[in-house]
């Protein structure tokens, strides 16, 4: 990650601390300004994503901000098992808007040969990161033959196997 700061007192030692862990001194440039890069923690298990406190300051001046931590983009429906022609279950999105725009996330029902059986909306993913969490839903919203499905979440609304842009695949076997 990249910290750039501005309107700090010219070559001057500034500090740089994220949710009150010190990173270290450095020196601002001539015009008061500087540019480092910041390795933050990882996330615990199970966690996708975490809001950052970031804070610089050369003694005179703080500047304040705040940034997600987030895992590449992923998916998981939130059911251990249970009979997959009634089992309901959040779904979980993340990762799917690294610009912060918000984005559709669209699920593609995949049958063990390549073939689209359904494609549903999951909703609007907010945040800084797209983040999503639906409400309980029928994971598949039709009776499923045996085999191996995937579970295909995308930005894009008709299937695409190599679709641009972020993707996550859950796969799920029906016996």
């Amino acid at each position: 990650m990249r910290l750039i700061g501005s309107g700090f007192a010219p070559n001057r030692p500034y500090d740089v601390a994220i949710d009150g862990v010190d990173f270290g001194q450095a020196t601002t440039g001539p015009g008061g300004a500087f540019t480092t890069r910041l390795l933050p923690g990882g996330l615990a298990a199970g966690v996708v994503q975490h809001v950052e406190h970031a804070n610089a300051t050369d003694g005179a001046v703080s500047a304040n901000t705040r940034f997600t931590l987030t895992r590449p983009a992923g998916a998981r429906f939130l059911a251990a098992g249970g009979n997959p022609n009634t089992l309901r279950a959040p779904f979980e999105v993340w990762g799917f808007a690294s610009d912060g725009r918000r984005q559709t996330a669209y699920l593609h029902y995949v049958d063990s040969g390549g073939g689209v059986r359904m494609t549903v909306a999951l909703g609007q993913t907010g945040g800084q990161c797209g983040y999503l969490l639906t409400g309980r839903r029928r994971v598949f919203p039709f009776t499923p033959s045996r085999g191996r499905w995937t579970l295909q979440i995308d930005t894009a609304a008709s299937y695409s196997s190599r679709p641009a842009g972020a993707v996550a695949r859950i796969p799920v076997l029906i016996s």
